[in-house]
């Protein structure tokens, strides 16, 4: 399978997972990440065991850093797939790109261009667009959202920097071994029966995490980025589409170009990053 299907494959597999977060409404936020994370370090368990990797890995501090900043990110994005519009929560979570490059401008030292700052300020503007004209979207909710980017943010250093060092499945492990036993509690206390739809819901979310995980690594793989890594902007649209169908969800035309503006600049930011990857590659 080509890499271009495989990440069309990825994004179909988020949209399903983004879906079934929000269609599990009457269970908390938090409940739904634990259980994702239940479902991910089952299949990452028996996935490292067929495969005879140690589940440890080298770097322990990163691969601790990672499995934190995903899990807090996770449980504030999780929440504004329920409370926020599916289109606007994917969308502030698609800036989690751009605060990639500039926690790595200051973590990693990898420069940044003028122009992608230009890029990060215009994405910025469009959230205030989004949060100034989305009835739904409160100061509270969009600040939620936009720490949620920047734990992912945080994450995807994270893997930058121990992608030479760790396994692939043990750099996904550590986010459910941070997950689980630290969100137990919490969820004994406040835990809700859910219902047969909604166990089924939550199935969802983990296997279909874990597929669009695998997907897109694979895709990664298989190809150069900048053949592959434009589809994966496909989600936006898809959730747009989603909300508007499934949920009955409208977003004000204000809004929409507040999307609008995010999209492009996050697509922008991605394709002079690919361009520099290339030119640094020639030279």
């Amino acid at each position: 399978m080509s890499g271009s299907m495989l990440m069309v494959l990825a994004v179909c597999s988020f949209a399903v997972t983004h879906a079934s977060v929000k269609a599990l409404t009457g269970i908390p936020s938090h409940q739904v990440v634990f259980f994702r994370g239940v479902v991910s370090l089952s299949l990452c368990l028996y996935m490292l065991r067929s495969s005879g990797v140690s589940i440890f890995g080298n770097n322990k501090k990163i691969l601790f850093l990672r499995g934190a900043a995903g899990t807090i990110s996770l449980l504030m994005y999780f929440f504004t797939l329920q409370t926020l519009p599916l289109a606007t929560a994917v969308t502030i979570q698609y800036l989690a790109p751009l605060l990639t490059i500039l926690i790595s401008h200051y973590w990693l030292k990898e420069p940044a261009r003028p122009i992608q700052w230009l890029f990060f300020l215009l994405a910025f503007c469009g959230v205030i667009l989004i949060g100034g004209f989305d009835p739904e979207a409160s100061l509270y909710k969009v600040t939620l959202g936009l720490l949620a980017a920047l734990g992912s943010g945080v994450a995807y250093n994270c893997v930058r920097k121990l992608k030479d060092t760790e396994h692939e499945l043990v750099i996904i492990l550590y986010f459910p071994m941070i997950t689980v036993p630290t969100l137990a509690p919490v969820v004994y206390l406040d835990f809700v029966m859910p219902t047969p739809w909604q166990w089924f819901g939550l199935l969802m979310v983990g296997v279909f995490t874990q597929m669009a995980q695998l997907f897109m690594t694979r895709a990664y793989q298989k190809e150069p980025a900048a053949k592959v890594s434009i589809y994966n902007y496909l989600g936006i649209v898809i959730a747009v589409l989603v909300g508007w169908l499934a949920f009955g969800e409208s977003l004000s035309t204000t809004a929409m170009g507040g999307i609008a503006v995010v999209f492009l600049s996050v697509l922008l930011s991605s394709f002079v990053r690919v361009k520099n990857k290339q030119g640094a590659s020639k030279a």
